[in-house]
C-alpha cells in the first residue's frame, strides 16, 4: 500500500509543479510588455485630454475676441 501512495504524491507533486507558471524570463518578459501596453495607454488618453482642453481654450479666446471686437466697432 504504501509503494501506491507515494506514486501518488509524487504525481501530485509533479502536476502541482506544471502549474506554477511560465519561466522566469517570460514572467520578466510579460510584466516589461504590460508595463509599455499600460504606459501607451496613459499616452494616449493624456494626449487625447490635452487636444480637448486646447480646443476649449481656443474656442473660449475666440469667443471673447469676437465679444471685445463687437463692442470696440464703431458705429456706421
Amino acid at each position: 500500500m504504501k509503494p501506491n501512495s507515494l506514486a501518488v504524491v509524487e504525481q501530485s507533486a509533479t502536476v502541482s509543479s506544471s502549474k506554477e507558471g511560465p519561466p522566469d524570463s517570460m514572467a520578466k518578459l510579460m510584466v516589461l510588455n504590460n508595463v509599455k501596453l499600460e504606459l501607451f495607454t496613459v499616452i494616449v488618453a493624456w494626449a487625447f485630454a490635452s487636444v480637448i482642453f486646447l480646443l476649449m481654450v481656443v474656442s473660449l479666446l475666440l469667443m471673447v475676441a469676437d465679444y471685445a471686437g463687437s463692442t470696440f466697432t464703431p458705429n456706421l
